[in-house]
């Protein structure tokens, strides 16, 4: 798999990126536009593989051993269960500008030791310019909560209970509202609301990052799946 260079920031010297041909490329003011062609990630691989490093940078908190890698086509993180604290986390080498529409999947099973939040999937975009967080939306599992967690930029983490196994995490940006939603399996929502707002007026360029965190001495077992580009503009710079 060969990778996009950029000569003078607009010229595709290489074959492809991510099997995308140059013909499948558009500019915009010396900018590489990669969308309609790209739409997202299946994470396919063989077992073994590390997320696919065209699309992600992984990034590890300090004193985590245990990476994610590719398991039946999917991102699985399955760290032994231990007193280390393991956040894996993988950002993408992709741009989101304007307005989009993301999505993914996960599945996972969780034993939690204490009331200490393990994470087994959280999706977030952060800003391009000092890697702030403009929204986050997080499957969490402790002894005093099964639920999810969202926050952002405008609005502090605000929690609800429910106790799905899989599910599916969405964040759009629209003229500037950030808002996060959960697939309940029949409509998007957050806690029986439409929505949850977390950005109000945001129009910088982000990316996307996908955590995950094992509280020490949990036990889990996770995947993400299914990276998903509904709408939007991707670009590299």
């Amino acid at each position: 798999m060969s990778v996009i260079h950029l000569l003078n920031s607009i010229t595709p010297i290489a074959p492809a990126f991510n099997g995308i041909s140059n013909s499948d490329f558009s500019y915009i003011n010396g900018i590489t536009n990669f969308w309609p062609s790209f739409t997202g990630d299946n994470f396919t691989g063989d077992n073994g593989d590390a997320p696919n490093t065209d699309l992600w940078t992984e990034n590890m908190l300090v004193g985590s051993v245990v990476s994610a890698d590719i398991q039946g086509n999917k991102l699985n993180f399955a760290p032994p269960v231990d007193a280390t604290n393991n956040v894996p986390n993988y950002d993408s080498k992709f741009i989101l500008v304007g307005d989009f529409d993301i999505q993914i999947d996960f599945d996972f099973t969780c034993t939690p030791n204490d009331a200490d939040y393990s994470y087994p999937a959280s999706l977030r975009v952060k800003q391009t310019s000092d890697d702030s967080i403009v929204a986050h939306l997080s499957r969490i599992k402790g002894t005093t909560l099964d639920g999810y967690q969202a926050g952002g930029k405008d609005a502090g983490g605000a929690t609800f209970a429910q106790s799905d196994a899989s599910g599916k995490l969405r964040i759009t940006r629209t003229s500037g509202a950030v808002r996060v939603y959960i697939w309940d399996g029949s409509v998007w929502e957050w806690d029986s609301s439409s929505y949850r707002q977390v950005a109000n007026s945001n129009t910088e360029e982000l990316y996307v990052t996908l955590y995950f965190e094992k509280s020490p001495n949990d036990t889990l077992t996770s995947n993400i799946d299914n990276f998903v580009i509904n709408s939007g503009t991707i670009v590299i710079q």
